[in-house]
């Protein structure tokens, strides 16, 4: 798990900007007859915003916390409640 954190404080969260890909692949050979699921997330923490002049925090803060650090924690909670 890939975790980037660079903001600590509102003015660097506004400030700073990522750029990040991420790429899965899973081959199957086409003779056998085992099937399979797999479940992943993407998520993007950003709970810092600025527009309009002011700057805002995202409601996922209220949950999750404004630190920009939470995205293990938000992968955990979406994987565990994704059948609700």
């Amino acid at each position: 798990m890939l975790v980037l954190a660079f903001a600590s404080s509102v003015e660097n969260a506004v400030q700073r900007q990522l750029g990040i890909a991420v790429s899965v692949e899973m081959l199957i050979s086409a003779k056998t007859k085992v099937t399979s699921c797999m479940e992943y997330v993407l998520v993007w923490d950003m709970p810092i915003v600025q527009f309009g002049g002011g700057i805002y925090r995202r409601r996922h803060t209220r949950i999750f916390g404004d630190q920009g650090h939470a995205s293990p924690t938000i992968c955990a909670y979406s994987l565990t409640r994704n059948k609700e």
